[in-house]
């Protein structure tokens, strides 16, 4: 795979990435459906920031748990929206450049496989991320779910798109690897050795 399409499938999967969380956090309701707002919410921040002098995380083993990132003048972090979108596209490029150089090293499979093995991943590591949150700090069952859900479909859709290029790329040099390798002995698989379709 040269550089050109190397690049390509890094921006590509960013970009699809980026582009299914903003979808899934700004458009889709269903996170804000899993979380509650205060009943006075003026009070309650000034309360956090006297019994939370810097920003943090704090815990109380009563079960609280909470995120303070407050401004000096408590104000709306809705003006920093820009820089934080402008890292997260930068961590979605990261995450993109190591999804596929791993990619890179798996046995050659289909489109629709590629999506389904960042799935699987996406789903295994997300599971255990968040149902350990629920397990131990008592997130909420249903936030629970929908995190699991989101990133497991915003890693297919990156693996679709991710594993689009590199099958159409006609640089990528064809190994025995490509169908997999069976250990001595092992049963045939039913299309052998033979590359996978596309």
């Amino acid at each position: 795979m040269n550089a050109r399409l190397l690049s390509l499938g890094i921006v590509a999967g960013a970009l699809t990435l980026f582009a299914w969380e903003t979808l899934s956090n700004a458009a889709l309701p269903w996170h804000r459906m899993t979380m509650r707002t205060f009943v006075d919410s003026s009070a309650a921040v000034a309360a956090i920031r006297q019994h939370a002098p810097e920003n943090g995380l704090y815990v109380d083993d009563r079960g609280v748990i909470a995120a303070v990132s407050l401004l000096p003048d408590q104000s709306s972090k809705a003006a920093l929206l820009g820089p934080m979108m402008g890292r997260q596209i930068v961590l979605d490029l990261l995450v993109a450049a190591v999804l596929l150089l791993v990619m890179l090293r798996l046995p050659r499979a289909t489109t629709a496989q590629y999506a389904g093995v960042f799935a699987v991943a996406a789903f295994a590591i997300s599971a255990s991320m968040f149902v350990s949150n629920w397990n131990w700090w008592g997130y909420p069952a249903a936030w629970t779910l929908v995190q699991v859900v989101d990133r497991t479909v915003a890693f297919a859709l990156m693996g679709l798109v991710m594993g689009w290029i590199v099958n159409r790329s006609a640089k990528r040099s064809t190994t025995d690897e490509w169908g997999g390798v069976r250990g001595h002995g092992a049963l045939p698989s039913a299309h052998g050795n033979s590359p996978a379709r596309r």
